[in-house]
């Protein structure tokens, strides 16, 4: 009985509507739905279970300790102020188990991991899923760089800004090969031992007896054959044998669709890390996207999901949606298309789904997070304090959920539900009275009339428009245009808007 009033009280937290919100700002409340628990998330979350109990019991010997999660996006990961604040959250309930793959992005001239030094003797090529015209395959990561020259090296320097610094043992992703460079470290580490895959990619284990904030990679030849060499990324290996050990991959402007054709190690590299949990996070540089196939997207992804499940079996999945935007003050016209494509693909699949854009208070509330200073200029990217919110919401989400699982042995979330529920009562508050609120609105609405009436056509206005000439030269009313356009008789068209145009 008291299994059933539990389960009772928690499923009738709801979530106000933000429409409805903006509509009446005297209701004022808001709270996380948890993130729906399919089968698979269910049994990831009964492993994370068994490694909190343990924690709290300070015994670390019971084997399965380490919860591996990979999280997948775009630039938004990429920075880790999103990937990284769900981190930092979850290893503070369940330990610090690493933060898995990395790479020097300033090998392919982007940028991160924060607290990263890099310097390179000879000329790297570095390329990533966007890369036109690859010419080396890539794996999950998204990134490599590429070297024809024996004599180059890589030395990596770790500042104080950098986390879980200093350390004493390290994997590197590598190329490997018959015609890839052997390679070694520097002097004060040691090699341990290789897992080399025949498709031509591998890791190297080295130790190092005392720890160090540093290390650097020194390719040679070994054989005339031997050509090229190339590298990954770099794990920095912890002793802590318990814990979420969170690897972040992200890659800037990239769509779900670069993954998936033009990395493809992916699923092989994915496969053997046997992750619990993968996050996806793609959608944004997709809604701005006017070639985006909408077909091929969704054929794309289901096939890719399919394979990756062969794969590995056992590993849960959650998509998150695209967050409000609107980038260089662009309405992304596939915004709302592109994340009921995530959901439907979500849902297809019996995957677990975020929907971040409703999270943040839905369509159109970019505007209110924006003028709280919680996105950047460009209104496409976050704000540490944007993104540490978002990252709130999603573990708030999926740690409800967790709770739902294991409520025997559930988490203190109060502490995390009162900041968000603080901070998204404010911006939810503040975004009724944002005249740009009522102009995406109209936008919408605009939308919704066009595609629910296929006789209606789009009239761009041109120098010279006025209302009553387009009443003229279509033979419809004064009437039709303004409710249909939510204009007044005042309104002055401007040269390039759109008009419906109803029959």
């Amino acid at each position: 009985m008291r299994v059933i009033i539990i389960l009772t009280l928690l499923f009738t937290c709801f979530k106000i509507n933000s429409q409805e919100i903006l509509k009446d700002s005297s209701v004022i409340d808001y709270s996380i739905l948890p993130i729906n628990n399919s089968p698979k998330l269910k049994l990831a979350f009964l492993k994370l279970q068994k490694i909190y109990k343990n924690k709290t019991k300070n015994n670390y010997s019971s084997g399965d300790s380490i919860f591996t999660i990979i999280h997948i996006g775009d630039s938004h990961i990429q920075g880790d102020h999103f990937s990284g604040q769900i981190r930092k959250q979850l290893q503070s309930y369940f330990g610090n188990g690493g933060r898995g793959v990395l790479f020097p992005y300033a090998l392919a001239k982007s940028f991160g991991p924060r607290g990263t030094i890099l310097k390179t003797n000879k000329k790297w090529i570095g390329e990533k899923t966007l890369t036109p015209n690859l010419s080396n395959k890539l794996g999950f990561i998204g990134y490599a760089a590429f070297t024809n020259d024996s004599n180059s090296s890589i030395a990596l320097n770790f500042t104080e800004n950098f986390e879980d610094s200093p350390f004493k043992k390290i994997n590197i992703w590598h190329s490997s090969d018959s015609t890839s460079y052997a390679f070694k470290l520097n002097n004060e580490f040691k090699f341990s031992e290789n897992k080399l895959n025949p498709s031509g990619w591998g890791i190297s284990s080295f130790y190092c007896n005392t720890s160090t904030n540093t290390f650097s990679i020194f390719p040679f030849k070994t054989n005339t054959k031997q050509n090229h060499f190339g590298f990954y990324g770099f794990e920095l290996i912890s002793d802590i044998k318990y814990g979420v050990n969170y690897h972040h991959c992200g890659v800037v402007g990239s769509q779900f669709t670069h993954l998936i054709n033009n990395a493809p190690w992916s699923i092989e590299q994915i496969a053997h890390l046997n992750p619990d949990l993968i996050i996806f996070s793609f959608g944004t540089n997709e809604a701005y996207n006017k070639d985006l196939d909408t077909s091929f997207y969704k054929s794309s992804i289901i096939k890719f999901m399919h394979d990756l499940e062969i794969a590995s079996p056992k590993t849960a999945f959650i998509f998150t949606t695209a967050p409000d935007t609107r980038s260089q003050n662009r309405i992304p016209s596939n915004q709302i298309s592109v994340n009921s494509l995530i959901k439907k693909i979500a849902d297809s699949g019996n995957y677990s789904i975020f929907d971040l854009n409703e999270a943040m208070g839905g369509w159109g509330s970019i505007y209110t997070w924006y003028n709280k200073g919680l996105t950047l200029k460009d209104k496409l990217h976050f704000t540490e304090q944007g993104y540490s919110l978002q990252a709130n919401l999603f573990t708030l989400s999926l740690l409800e959920a967790y709770n739902l699982i294991n409520f025997n042995d559930s988490i203190n979330l109060n502490q995390i539900r009162s900041i968000v529920k603080d901070t998204m009562v404010s911006i939810l508050r503040n975004s009724k009275n944002d005249s740009l609120i009522k102009i995406l609105e109209a936008h919408n609405k605009k939308q919704s009339i066009v595609s629910k009436n296929s006789t209606n056509r789009i009239h761009i206005v041109k120098k010279g428009d006025t209302i009553s000439k387009l009443c003229r030269i279509y033979k419809i009313s004064q009437k039709i245009i303004l409710n249909t356009n939510n204009l007044s008789k005042k309104s002055i068209l401007k040269i390039g808007e759109k008009i419906i145009i109803t029959k």
